[in-house]
């Protein structure tokens, strides 16, 4: 009966370690399983104007703009939202130009000079220039100072729109921490957030592998379809240069 009750013992606690290591095993996992952002667009979408050069590899100069490329439509709770931009050439300028959409009046334009870096770049707007109004749709341009055999600039533009966040949206922001910011924004469709939030943390720690998951899987989202840039680097720019 004693030999018995031992090899049942044993039995048990070759179960417990089995099933410890199992757990051990889950955990490791779920610390190294890809961080997923959860992108969820607003379902609009705006005319597809864009001349934007779709191959990262191509030669010459070429503009990408990070946008969901589908729609070109984007959503921000910023009154001075963040742009960011692919350049296929470095030293090039980039102008940027924002109109209320369906109208010819400027609200601003800003230039941002000789970007050094082939690479992903980062255009704040200006602290001084306009605010944009809640729920107006605003027409961007972004182009690069490399005239094609026409003698036109490169182009791409597209729809950013200012919402105004809920009381217990605003709540939830200031009490998560970044991850958990993100995972907000991006599930409540604000684009421009979500992308300047992920973009800023992965200048912070570029070689972090959560932040390098995330903005893979936010630029290869089946409405921005971004694939082309999700491997090229984030330079350490801009700013614009004030208006004469």
């Amino acid at each position: 009966m004693k030999s018995l009750f031992t090899q049942s013992r044993q039995t048990r606690l070759g179960g417990l370690t089995a099933m410890l290591w199992s757990l051990l095993a889950l955990v490791a996992i779920a610390d190294v399983a890809p961080l997923a952002v959860p992108f969820n667009p607003p379902n609009r979408g705006a005319p597809g104007r864009s001349s934007t050069v779709r191959d990262a590899g191509s030669r010459g100069c070429g503009i990408i703009a990070l946008e969901p490329t589908q729609t070109h439509w984007g959503e921000t709770l910023q009154a001075q939202p963040t742009f960011w931009v692919f350049l296929s050439e470095a030293g090039r300028t980039v102008a940027l130009t924002l109109t209320p959409e369906g109208s010819d009046e400027i609200l601003y334009t800003a230039t941002y000079p000789a970007i050094p870096d082939v690479g992903i770049s980062r255009l704040p707007v200006p602290e001084a220039a306009p605010e944009l109004a809640p729920d107006v749709p605003y027409r961007w341009t972004l182009s690069v100072d490399c005239p094609d055999e026409s003698g036109d600039d490169p182009a791409t533009t597209g729809i950013v729109v200012r919402r105004s966040p809920t009381a217990e949206f605003t709540e939830q922001l200031e009490q998560a921490d970044v991850e958990d910011r993100i995972t907000l924004l991006a599930s409540h469709g604000f684009w421009y957030d979500t992308l300047t939030e992920l973009g800023d943390q992965r200048q912070l720690a570029p070689d972090a592998t959560e932040w390098i998951d995330a903005w893979a899987s936010l630029l290869t989202h089946e409405l921005v379809q971004l694939d082309d840039v999700v491997a090229q680097p984030l330079t350490d720019c801009c700013e614009a240069v004030p208006p004469p």
